[in-house]
């Protein structure tokens, strides 16, 4: 913006001109002015904006180490777009450009991106924060795919690969990614997720390629991934993860450790029962044989007082 663009006639029009290959194509326009010059009291710098001899814009005055940019709502087409910068009556210096943007209007025959796999990889970008150019639709252009992303390449395309290793990603792993149906591979390795490995994982249908390595995840891992892992059916890896449980005998090993605690609990109950039993069982004969002394003394002496009697 520090350069600009004039004509080399003062006193005629700055005009340039597009041609386009296809007269229907539509197109999006935005000018940028800047005033390069610092301008006396007695100069002025005022333009008109014509496209194709219609006004297209009303004038115009740069302002010193200030951008100005100009545009419509409306998209213009035709086989040439012709652009005159025209100076007003009362200005003294003519029209200036210092740069020109053109958007082309794209019409794909694709289908935009599944709805669910939109929704999905949304709420993963905003749950994680992932950092990366992650804009528009995901999959389209097929060309301008979101980072670490593959798409089918049909009518409604969907996402058939997630990468997002060494991406910081932190807590457990979401269920959005549930969501995502379509998913063949799924690398979710080198971050700091924690927690378990979810059962939710299990549920999709189409997953090939399973890497979680490189985390924080503990305990058992879902009986359903461990079996298609031993089946081959899924690739599944989970190294560099605090002691991960991948045994089909892990969820039994985890009822036995839950049983032996509370059945020592009982058995502890049961003999404290015991016990206090025994000592009321106890206390009682022991009253009870007391009972017996006290009244077999109290016969002998009766008996003693009547032999002393006779």
């Amino acid at each position: 913006m520090s350069t600009a663009a004039t004509p080399k006639n003062e006193s005629e029009p700055l005009s340039f001109f597009l041609d386009m290959d296809y007269p229907s194509q539509r197109f999006y326009l935005f000018m940028h002015f800047s005033e390069v010059l610092q301008l006396q009291g007695n100069q002025s710098r005022v333009f008109t904006i014509w496209l194709n001899g219609t006004l297209w814009n009303d004038p115009v005055v740069p302002k010193r180490c200030s951008s100005t940019r100009i545009f419509r709502t409306n998209s213009v087409k035709g086989s040439r777009l012709l652009f005159s910068l025209v100076k007003t009556d009362e200005s003294t210096l003519p029209p200036i450009i210092n740069a020109l943007e053109v958007y082309v209007i794209k019409e794909f025959s694709q289908s935009t991106t599944d709805q669910d796999d939109v929704e999905a990889i949304k709420k993963i970008k905003s749950v994680y924060m992932v950092r990366r150019n992650w804009q528009g639709d995901p999959c389209l252009p097929m060309d301008y795919q979101w980072d670490g992303l593959k798409c089918s390449n049909n009518g409604s395309p969907t996402l058939i690969s997630l990468n997002l290793s060494y991406s910081n990603l932190t807590g457990k792993i979401h269920p959005s990614f549930s969501n995502l149906k379509s998913l063949q591979t799924l690398d979710l390795s080198h971050n700091n997720l924690t927690g378990s490995v979810p059962e939710f994982l299990t549920e999709l249908p189409s997953l090939t390629f399973l890497n979680l390595a490189g985390n924080n995840l503990k305990g058992s891992v879902p009986q359903g991934l461990m079996e298609k892992s031993q089946n081959g059916t899924l690739y599944l890896s989970l190294g560099e993860n605090p002691n991960p449980c991948v045994s089909v005998s892990c969820k039994g090993k985890q009822n036995k450790n839950f049983v032996v605690p509370a059945l020592a609990s009982v058995i502890s109950v049961l003999v404290l029962f015991l016990l206090i039993a025994v000592g009321i069982i106890w206390n009682f004969r022991r009253k009870e044989d007391s009972y017996e002394d006290g009244h077999q003394r109290r016969i002998i002496e009766v008996r003693e007082l009547r032999v002393h009697l006779l």
